[in-house]
């Protein structure tokens, strides 16, 4: 059963990336790897939420001085995807039991928008802007909120065991990260 919502909730995804309704994911300029601090990895439990519909997806990331890895994995702990950033290029390795595509460059965002300070953001290409309100984080592209995140530290000494929320406008997305271990490599 938890199979089959996920399986709608991503044929979901896929439908809203063609209606058009949203930014153009294929034309959103990404950071640099070399812009997020060097190196580290961690594991997250996400608590993905969009029109109602709710499910439990993790995620293992790594990021080294010229690379970004991201492994999505299903509530039962198989990959479903490994998502590599590097030189300015994303590859994507997908499990061959998930036929649907997913907002890649979005997740990527997600990953940069809490990783990154306002000012890395300034690069050729980009017209984003970061805006900080105080425990939320806006992702601008131009004047238009594309992400919203908001952090929820207040339980917690250290800043990983943190609650990271990341809501995609556009996208009617919301996504909880908690972060079950961070480390440096």
């Amino acid at each position: 059963m938890r199979y089959c919502l996920v399986i709608i909730v991503m044929i979901y995804l896929l439908g809203c990336e063609s209606t058009g309704r949203r930014t153009d994911a294929e034309k959103l300029p990404l950071p640099e790897v070399a812009a997020l601090a060097c190196c580290w990895q961690s594991l997250e439990r996400l608590d993905v939420t969009i029109d109602g519909n709710q499910m439990m997806l993790s995620s293992a990331t790594a990021v080294t001085k010229d690379k970004l890895t991201v492994v999505i994995l299903d509530p039962l702990g198989r990959r479903w995807m490994t998502i590599t950033q590097r030189n300015g290029e994303i590859e994507i390795d997908q499990s061959p039991e998930v036929n649907v595509k997913l907002p890649v460059k979005w997740l990527i965002l997600g990953i940069y928008l809490r990783n990154m300070t306002g000012n890395d953001w300034r690069f050729p290409g980009s017209n984003w802007v970061v805006e900080r309100r105080g425990e939320q984080r806006l992702l601008k592209l131009g004047s238009k909120v594309q992400i919203r995140l908001i952090e929820d530290n207040k339980n917690s000494e250290n800043q990983y065991d943190s609650l990271v929320e990341l809501r995609y406008l556009e996208l009617n997305l919301v996504v909880k990260i908690t972060t079950l271990s961070r480390q440096f490599l």
